[in-house]
């Protein structure tokens, strides 16, 4: 009786780590979904710290709107070879609450070696752009930054800092768009092999989908994870707050997600009804 007592509060805090019923039913409704505090403080700190420091050598610790506007692109270069240099500060982030969540979700086996993340910094800056709303992308698909195709089923991003309140920044999301723009893929089929065939760096976005509504900024604690389907369109909030956004992006791959499947069923990979 004892033994099997043990391995019922086992069984209960191994559910716990994994994805609930209702949260993949916001997944599948509304495209993403928190995981509040998956990640202690004591990891974020050490995460944010190091990121900090190295920030400060290269643009001199400084959050002057020119110089910040001039370094964007040294920022954005720099981030990209960062996280593979910190795997004891920043990869420890990818801790077993975020992994089992993870693999509760997807169809297939992770391949961790197949991890691709990002540390995304989001600057103040002292003036608004009007228009930064229809900057929206889905990676690697509608974002002409990506310089090929990039699929992968889930992206999950870690916050190291707070976000309280609308244009600090925030992660923000068009809820439920990854339907509408799964099914706007799923009936211009012809265009897009025609567009893949041609060699572009990057799709057209089809018309349906030039305006979208479900806009939300989010709110979050350090330590909070957010879960979003791959095809759910998404952009940063102008950030007119005092301090930086600092998220760390990670992109969850398999082996066998193909791209023209995954673009035919954004459901493809997934362990989801």
């Amino acid at each position: 009786m004892e033994v099997s007592k043990n391995w019922l509060i086992l069984e209960r805090e191994f559910l716990k780590r994994m994805a609930t019923n209702e949260q993949k039913q916001l997944m599948k409704e509304n495209g993403y979904f928190f995981a509040r505090q998956a990640v202690n403080t004591t990891t974020t700190e050490k995460a944010l710290k190091f990121i900090e420091k190295q920030k400060e050598s290269l643009i001199g610790g400084t959050n002057s709107g020119d110089i910040i506007e001039n370094s964007v692109q040294r920022i954005n270069s720099w981030t990209k070879g960062l996280i593979w240099e910190t795997k004891h500060n920043v990869m420890a982030l990818w801790n077993e609450n975020i992994d089992r969540i993870v693999r509760s979700l997807i169809k297939y086996k992770v391949d961790n070696e197949l991890l691709n993340a990002s540390i995304a910094l989001r600057f103040p800056y002292k003036t608004e752009n009007k228009n930064w709303k229809e900057n929206w992308h889905v990676d690697g698909i509608l974002d002409s930054s990506e310089k090929r195709f990039n699929n992968f089923p889930l992206l999950v991003g870690v916050y190291l800092t707070d976000v309280h309140s609308e244009n600090c920044g925030n992660f923000s999301v068009y809820e439920k768009s990854h339907i509408k723009i799964g099914n706007s893929f799923k009936h211009s089929k012809s265009e897009w092999r025609r567009e893949l065939k041609e060699g572009v760096e990057v799709l057209t976005k089809p018309e349906e989908v030039n305006h979208l509504d479900g806009f939300k900024q989010l709110y979050a604690k350090a330590g909070d994870v957010v879960f979003c389907h791959y095809m759910l369109g998404h952009l940063p909030a102008v950030n007119l707050c005092c301090k930086e956004r600092v998220m760390v992006f990670f992109r969850v791959r398999h082996l066998k997600s193909p791209l023209l499947e995954a673009l035919d069923n954004i459901w493809v990979d997934w362990c989801i009804d």
